[in-house]
């Protein structure tokens, strides 16, 4: 059985409302249907190819019942967030003795989001509220396994996972049965697509061919702590690693691209994060001078690739000729205390004065030696404004699931209520 697949929703109107609509996070995984057959457990792919000796942590699937078919998503969680650079190269592996070692190192969590079968029943037929019943009585307290929330306010959820860096969101009809192989309208997809700046470090060929551009490497010039961008002893950007980008490489665009990195002095590797030795196979490392806008389907990933990006094809220009390199971008990813953080939207007006996101965020940078010692050891919750302080707003009481796991956590207790009704 191949999997049900998403239509693209209209980006304009965004996520569906009402009763008969349930909204779910898009994970930032590998898709994988969990077959269980007489005890064996089989993980497929889209393209059907069984995969269960590359995750090993996922065995105790096959005790969930003698004969099920599970829909799901296999997510590799680093500081909280989903990788997609750490979880697609687990399907490489193909001994157990390897995956074993992964698996202790980086283990996997499988998000479970349908039923498909169960105990030689076929359930696709029924409808999505049917399947999700059933599902939320089956997958209770399995290690590596967990049911994929789902939310009633697609806009929220939009505007909350934007802002947290997360792919994006699937809508799907409560009444919808489950159409094996089929784009269906019933589930809509709504991807975020950031449009920034990066720089280009290192590009490699297409496979099979050195004459035409296959992906480049990109990054953001690291901050050397005094307000200005890091520089190695030649004098060329040092970078945190964004990702690969390949798509919208083709065509007289790519041919453009290529030129113009082709004509760059070579250097040593420009990043400061390191990367998995199969995405620096065969690359070419440039002096950081070109810049390029892209269009991000997904967060980016400090020390990853991107899922999807997209070149947008254009003259690629050079620091300080049209495109700032070294100055403000959209999204960066800095060092604190040992750990990689990623701020997004840092040009977002949050204030009617005209106060970004990033001028916030350089304020309490700037004055965190008086704020630390009010705050420390206080629990906090807050009051969210996605789109700055003059639209709306909501009280997140809970700290959200992709918040990074070195933060700590304390369970505040709701007071009763006072007589007149308040807390």
């Amino acid at each position: 059985m191949r999997p049900m697949l998403a239509t693209p929703g209209d980006p304009s109107v965004g996520p569906p409302s009402g009763e008969g609509w349930v909204h779910e996070i898009k994970w930032d995984g590998v898709r994988l249907l969990a077959d269980v057959r007489d005890g064996r457990l089989r993980l497929l792919t889209r393209g059907q190819r069984d995969v269960a000796v590359a995750f090993p942590e996922l065995a105790g699937l096959a005790d969930l019942a003698p004969d099920l078919l599970l829909d799901g998503e296999a997510v590799a969680l680093l500081d909280g967030r989903p990788s997609f650079s750490h979880v697609v190269d687990r399907v490489h592996l193909t001994t157990e003795a390897a995956a074993r070692r992964v698996a202790a190192a980086r283990p996997v969590t499988y998000l479970v989001f349908d039923l498909l079968r169960l105990d030689g029943l076929d359930l696709t037929p029924l409808p999505w509220s049917a399947r999700r019943g059933a599902l939320e009585d089956l997958v209770q307290d399995l290690p590596h396994t967990q049911l994929s929330p789902v939310f009633e306010d697609g806009a929220q959820l939009l505007a909350v996972t934007h802002e947290q860096g997360l792919e994006g969101v699937l809508s799907k009809r409560r009444s919808a049965p489950y159409l094996p192989g089929e784009r269906s309208p019933h589930w809509l997809k709504f991807p975020h697509r950031d449009r920034m700046s990066v720089v280009v470090g290192g590009w490699r060929p297409q496979t099979g061919t050195a004459s035409r551009l296959g992906a480049v490497h990109v990054g953001v010039p690291v901050d050397d702590g005094h307000g200005r961008p890091r520089r190695d002893a030649a004098g060329h950007l040092r970078l945190a690693y964004l990702g690969r980008v390949g798509s919208g490489l083709a065509g007289r665009a790519g041919a453009t691209l290529l030129e113009r990195l082709a004509a760059l002095p070579g250097t040593t590797y420009p990043f400061v994060d390191p990367i998995p030795h199969a995405e620096a196979r065969g690359s070419v490392w440039v002096a950081p001078e070109v810049v390029i806008d892209v269009a991000s389907a997904s967060g980016t990933h400090p020390g990853g690739q991107q899922a999807a990006a997209a070149f947008l094809p254009g003259d690629p220009g050079r620091p300080g000729r049209g495109r700032p390199a070294g100055g403000a971008v959209s999204s960066q990813s800095v060092r604190v205390a040992g750990r990689t953080l990623r701020v997004s939207n840092l040009d977002k007006v949050l204030y009617p004065s005209t106060r970004t996101k990033g001028e916030v965020i350089t304020y309490y940078v700037t004055h965190a030696e008086q704020i630390l010692p009010e705050l420390q050891g206080r629990p906090v919750t807050r009051i969210r404004w996605p789109e700055g302080v003059e639209k709306g707003h909501f009280f997140e009481k809970n700290l959200p699931s992709g918040a990074p796991d070195w933060l700590p956590r304390v369970t505040v207790p709701t007071p009763a209520p006072r007589a007149d009704g308040t807390r």
